[in-house]
């Protein structure tokens, strides 16, 4: 899969505001949450989804790997899709950015 030009993913953190349109976590004074931010095709590229800025949308990791490659009609789909999760959601969240990151550790490590 091609990496987005950088000019891309910078221009999507800035729209959304440096948070996860999902759940809401992160924003530009949550350094340590920034290293778990990724670009989400809202419409999954498996399922035709394309690059275009309306469908790239920023996302934690946490929510793009729960979301998957479902397709929701609206943002606020996916909100209410995850809400029952994101109630209790901080310990499984804390585990998977903690793997995540011994992950990219490992990736560099290599």
């Amino acid at each position: 899969m091609a990496k987005l030009p950088e000019s891309v993913v910078i221009e999507v953190q800035y729209r959304d505001g440096y948070k996860c349109v999902y759940c809401d976590r992160g924003g530009r004074g949550c350094y340590d949450l920034w290293g778990s931010m990724c670009i989400d095709h809202f419409i999954p590229k498996a399922r035709g989804g394309t690059d275009d800025m309306d469908n790239l949308k920023l996302a934690c990791r946490v929510c793009n790997e729960m979301k998957k490659d479902d397709v929701y009609p609206t943002v606020e789909a996916v909100r209410r899709a995850l809400a029952p999760w994101m109630a209790n959601d901080r310990i499984l969240y804390d585990k998977l950015i903690a793997k995540w990151e011994t992950d990219q550790a490992t990736k560099r490590a290599a």
